[in-house]
C-alpha cells in the first residue's frame, strides 16, 4: 500500500541529521506547527544513575530487543526503539537526568502502550518514566495562562477503579484549577491527561496535550515555545516527584534499623477503593495478605527489580515502607498506581524516619 502524504513527511522528519536541537526545533514549527496532523510524541523518561545511551544499546542485546543510536550531536541521538516486529522511530534528546524522546505518528495511544511497555517492561529500573500526579498536573497546565493567556481545556481524561474516562468538551471551557477541581469533583476521578490550547498576542497560538505518565503532546504552535513553557516545567515537576521517593530502603545503622516511607490520604475513601487497590497488587506483584482486619496489611514484591514492601491499608490512609531492597523507581510507580484508584486530591507524605533496635 503506497504511503500518504502524511505518513511521508512523517518519515521524512524521523530520517532528519539535525546538528542541534534548536535547528530540530525550528524543523518542527516550520513541518507541523501550523497544520493540523499527526501529533509529535513526547516521553519524558528518567536514566538511573551512571545510565548512558550506550549502556541502554548493550542491554537492548540481552534483552533481545531493539535499541539503536545514532550519535548526531553531542546530546542528540537518532534511535530506533523495537520489540519483535513493531518498530519506533525518533529523536533522542539527553540531559544528565533526564532524557526526551521525540517520535511522530498516528495513533497516540498505541505510541503511549509501546513506549510505555519498552521502558518497564525491558528496562526497568535502568529506565523509568517520569511521573507527574494529577495535582502537579493541573498546577502546570493552569501556569501556562501566565505565557498563552487564555487557556481553554478541549479534552480531558481520568482513571479511577471504574477504569478510563474520556470526554470531550464541544465548545471548550477555560481552563484555571477551579475548573479542574470542578470537574474532578463532579466525576470523582484524577486527571490523567488534558488536551489544551492557548492564545495570545504575545505569542503564538498552541494546541498540546499533557498526561501524568512521561508523555506530552505538540499539536501546533511554535516548538520551541513549548519545549520553554510546557517540557521543562513538566520535567522539573518530575524530577522534583522523582526526588521525593528516593532515600527511603530500610537499612541498618549502628545497630538499628531505619524505616520510613510514604503516606497516601484522600478523602471519602469507600470499600470498593480499597478492594481496588488491593487487587491491584496482588494481580500485578508477588504478593500474599498477612493480616485483613482491620488493617489489611501486605508484603509485595516487584519481580521486575525485586524491590519489597509493606503495605498497610485502611480508609484513613494507605503507607508504603520499602524493605531493604526497594529502587525508589519502584516506589513511586507503585504509589502513582494506588493513588490512580483512589477519590481525587489524594495527598502523599513523606513518613519520618523512625529507628528501631536491630534483633538477630
Amino acid at each position: 500500500m503506497p504511503k500518504t502524504k502524511q505518513e511521508i513527511i512523517d518519515g521524512e522528519f524521523l530520517e532528519q541529521r539535525f546538528t542541534s536541537s534548536g535547528q530540530m526545533f525550528t524543523y518542527i514549527t516550520d513541518a507541523f506547527g501550523r497544520s493540523p496532523g499527526s501529533p509529535v510524541h513526547l516521553f519524558v523518561i528518567l536514566p538511573a544513575k551512571g545510565v548512558t545511551v550506550s549502556k541502554i544499546v548493550k542491554a537492548a542485546t540481552k534483552r533481545r530487543v531493539t535499541f539503536s543510536a545514532d550519535r548526531i550531536s553531542d546530546s542528540l541521538y537518532r534511535v530506533r526503539l523495537g520489540v519483535r516486529t513493531r518498530q519506533i522511530k525518533g529523536h533522542l534528546l539527553t540531559h544528565k537526568d533526564w532524557w526526551l524522546l521525540i517520535t511522530r505518528g498516528k495513533g497516540s495511544t498505541s505510541y503511549e502502550v509501546f513506549i510505555r511497555s519498552f521502558v518497564k517492561n525491558h528496562f526497568f529500573p535502568l529506565l523509568h518514566p517520569a511521573y507527574v500526579d494529577s495535582h502537579g498536573l493541573v498546577k502546570l497546565a493552569a501556569s501556562l495562562s501566565s505565557v498563552f493567556g487564555t487557556i481553554t481545556l478541549e479534552e480531558f481524561s481520568m482513571a479511577s477503579e471504574r477504569g478510563t474516562l474520556r470526554e470531550w468538551l464541544q465548545s471548550g471551557a477555560v481552563f484555571s484549577m477551579e475548573t479542574a477541581r470542578s470537574l474532578q469533583r463532579k466525576y470523582d476521578s484524577s486527571f490523567t491527561g488534558l488536551r489544551l490550547s492557548g492564545h495570545s498576542e504575545s505569542v503564538s497560538t498552541i494546541r498540546l496535550r499533557l498526561y501524568t505518565e512521561s508523555r506530552l503532546c505538540f499539536l501546533s504552535g511554535s516548538f520551541g515555545d513549548f519545549y520553554e513553557f510546557v517540557v521543562i516545567p513538566f520535567v522539573h515537576a518530575a524530577l522534583h516527584t522523582n526526588k521525593e521517593y528516593q532515600g527511603l530502603e530500610r537499612e541498618t545503622i549502628g545497630g538499628a534499623v531505619k524505616i520510613s516511607g510514604i503516606r497516601i490520604e484522600a478523602e471519602d475513601v469507600t470499600d470498593a477503593d480499597l478492594l481496588s487497590i488491593k487487587q491491584f497488587i496482588l494481580r500485578n506483584y508477588a504478593s500474599e495478605i498477612s493480616y485483613e482486619n482491620p488493617v489489611v496489611v501486605l508484603q509485595a514484591t516487584d519481580l521486575r527489580d525485586g524491590s519489597s514492601f509493606d503495605i498497610y491499608i485502611t480508609k484513613q490512609g494507605i503507607e508504603i515502607v520499602p524493605l531493604a531492597k526497594a529502587s525508589s523507581a519502584s516506589l513511586l510507580e507503585l504509589c502513582m498506581s494506588i493513588v490512580r484508584r483512589l477519590p481525587p486530591f489524594a495527598q502523599f507524605k513523606r513518613i519520618p524516619p523512625i529507628k528501631v533496635p536491630f534483633v538477630e
